[in-house]
């Protein structure tokens, strides 16, 4: 249900099993989990940063909620905090694409950092050829310091990387909106 953005019975349905399951019953944490995304997603911030983290105290080796306790942080506005979630996560797996996104952008937001989050949409994309996200960010990157051929290089990577062109087209029609005829210039129509 919270995959088609049906939220509110979501919680009526995860606050139900948690309260007919035991605490250590098989449908705990799935549960504890939907209850964490649907507070996130209904805005309740705090409390779904209090439920992730007592998920990962119960399940340490779980790296992926410390991704989702800095989503809360971000959203609490406690960015330092968001770092170190994410830095913890890339401590215990390198290579994890989330985190390194979403440090990326927490570095691409701050001028003095700016070639950090450069350097991390650049590995995320090393990794995964066909992050779309990392990829948007290096072709915007590309565009604003001129190199014209690259940023096209980049938007025909996320359109080829998909069945339909959506991404490499809108892309590119962001330049042709934005009035950035150096670009199409360069690139052709």
């Amino acid at each position: 249900m919270l995959a088609k953005n049906i939220i509110e019975p979501a919680g009526l349905i995860f606050k139900f099993c948690l309260e007919k399951s035991s605490s250590s019953g098989p449908f705990v944490l799935p549960a504890l989990l939907g209850q964490a995304c649907f507070q996130f997603l209904s805005g309740n911030f705090r409390s779904a940063l209090a439920s992730f983290q007592g998920i990962l105290k119960s399940n340490p080796q779980f790296n992926e909620i410390r991704c989702a306790i800095g989503y809360c942080f971000l959203k609490l506005g406690f960015k330092e905090m968001a770092a170190k979630a994410f830095n913890r996560v890339l401590q215990i797996e390198p290579e994890n694409e989330t985190a390194l996104l979403a440090l990326g952008f927490l570095h691409l937001d701050q001028e003095d950092q700016l070639q950090n989050g450069l350097l991390q949409m650049k590995k995320v994309f090393q990794l995964n050829r066909t992050n779309a996200v990392a990829q948007i960010h290096l072709a915007n990157h590309f565009y604003f310091k001129k190199e014209f051929q690259k940023a096209n290089r980049m938007n025909v990577l996320i359109g080829s990387a998909y069945d339909e062109d959506i991404l490499g087209t809108k892309s590119i029609l962001f330049l042709k909106v934005e009035g950035f005829t150096d670009y199409v210039t360069a690139v052709g129509d």
